[in-house]
């Protein structure tokens, strides 16, 4: 068994099964108040697996189970075997990027974007708005565009596609693997940011 905490989230991996559990404010080392929807962030990646695996082919883990430990959720999937995108050294990395936006853009991002809706925001609508880093760290929102919806405007974005959450098949690059979905929801489709 690996177990291993980050600011947020306690982790812990065994036997093919990896857990992702929400910190409690005891647990945090940091003011808890810092954090933004922690909670409501975990229920969406949840809300967001369940949807993705219904409504597409893209590779996602296995849900074994969500629910409540210490009061805080507690997410557990299937573990992905594979080796994250931003684990492949300086030599490989052109290569390998090459290879992975082809993926992105023949595959992950239009199956992504087939999914639309009148409406931004979370699959699980009693869940709020989690907002997306573009909207989060932006220096000038007032210079979006105002967008009305005349039909389905907004398309399903995972909105945090980096290195850190593409796991790849480490001799072909193949895409075997995209995780972390607490930030995915509704949104235009330009919130979904290039590799």
């Amino acid at each position: 068994m690996e177990t291993w905490t980050s600011e947020q989230r306690e982790f812990i991996k065994s036997n093919k099964v990896i857990s992702k559990r929400q910190l409690t404010p005891s647990e945090l080392l940091f003011d808890p108040s810092k954090i933004l929807l922690p909670n409501e962030r975990l229920k969406n990646e949840h809300a967001a697996l369940c949807y993705v695996r219904k409504n597409t082919t893209i590779p996602v883990p296995q849900i074994i189970s969500f629910g409540y430990e210490k009061d805080s959720p507690k997410l557990v999937t299937g573990f992905i075997e594979g080796k994250l995108l931003e684990d492949f050294d300086d030599e490989q990395r052109h290569d390998v990027l090459r290879v992975v936006n082809e993926q992105m853009k023949r595959h992950i991002i239009p199956e992504l974007h087939k999914l639309q809706r009148e409406t931004t925001g979370s699959i699980d609508g009693s869940l709020p708005v989690i907002p997306p880093n573009p909207v989060m760290y932006a220096t000038k929102p007032s210079s979006w565009r105002h967008i009305t919806t005349k039909g389905p405007a907004f398309v399903f974005c995972h909105n945090d596609l980096s290195g850190h959450n593409i796991i790849l098949n480490p001799e072909t690059y193949k895409i075997v693997g995209i995780v972390d979905w607490e930030y995915a929801g509704f949104f235009p489709h330009w919130f979904e940011r290039e590799l």
